[in-house]
C-alpha cells in the first residue's frame, strides 16, 4: 500500500500535512508552556530560540531564567524543582539532547555540545543496611563560567564550578572545580593545558 501511495504522490502530500500539524502542535504547546512559566516567575530573553521539542519541567517555587540570544536545540530537557533557579546566560548555545537539572548557573557565551548532562543532585549511599533508593539524595549547585565550551557526552556533576574561558573535552566527567582558562579531558578530568 505504501509503495502505491508513494508512486501516485499521495504519500508525500500526507507526510507534508502531518509534518505541518506536528510542528503546529509543538509550537503551540511551547508557546502556552512559556506563558504559564512566565506567570510563575520564569524569564525568557530577547531573540532566544528554544526548539519546540525541548522539554521544560518546573516544579514548586523554582524558576528558569534564559538570557538574550540563547539557542537550545531539539530534544533537550531543562528541569528545576523545589527552590531551584536554572539560569542560562546571554549568547549561550545548547545543542541537542542536553539535560540540565537543578540549581545551575550557566554564564554568557557558553557552548554546550550534544548529549551533555549537567545535574546538581546525587543519591545518598552511606548506609549499607538500606537500599540506595531508600536513602534519599542531596543537591549542590553548579556554576559554569563565561566563555566555556563543553564537549559532547560530557557529564557535569553536583557542586562544581567551571572557571571562565575553560574547555571541557568530549566524554569528560567533572566532579571537582576547574580553574579559569583550563583545558580538561577524560573521565578523570585531567587538566592538559592552560589557555592563557
Amino acid at each position: 500500500m505504501y509503495n502505491f501511495l508513494y508512486k501516485i504522490g499521495l504519500l508525500k502530500i500526507i507526510d507534508i500535512i502531518f509534518t505541518k500539524l506536528k510542528n503546529f502542535y509543538l509550537n503551540t504547546h511551547f508557546f502556552v508552556q512559556k506563558k504559564e512559566l512566565e506567570k510563575k516567575g520564569s524569564k525568557f530573553g530577547y531573540n532566544s530560540y528554544i526548539d519546540p521539542t525541548v522539554r521544560i519541567d518546573v516544579y514548586g517555587k523554582s524558576r528558569i531564567v534564559i538570557g538574550n540570544n540563547v539557542k537550545i536545540l531539539n530534544n533537550s530537557w531543562l528541569i528545576a524543582e523545589g527552590n531551584d533557579e536554572l539560569f542560562i546566560g546571554d549568547n549561550t548555545f545548547i545543542s541537542q539532547n542536553v539535560v540540565i537539572s537543578g540549581n545551575v548557573k550557566i554564564g554568557d557565551n557558553v557552548l554546550i555540545a550534544g548529549y551533555v548532562s549537567i545535574i546538581d543532585a546525587n543519591h545518598n549511599f552511606d548506609d549499607i543496611t538500606k537500599n540506595i533508593n531508600e536513602q534519599g539524595g542531596n543537591k549542590l549547585p553548579i556554576v559554569i563560567g563565561n566563555d566555556v565550551w563543553i564537549g559532547t557526552h560530557s557529564i557535569i556533576l553536583q557542586g562544581v564550578k567551571i572557571g571562565d574561558h575553560s574547555i571541557i573535552g568530549a566524554n569528560t566527567t567533572i566532579t571537582k572545580d576547574i580553574e579559569p582558562y583550563s583545558i580538561v579531558i577524560g573521565p578523570k578530568a585531567e587538566v592538559i593545558k592552560r589557555r592563557a
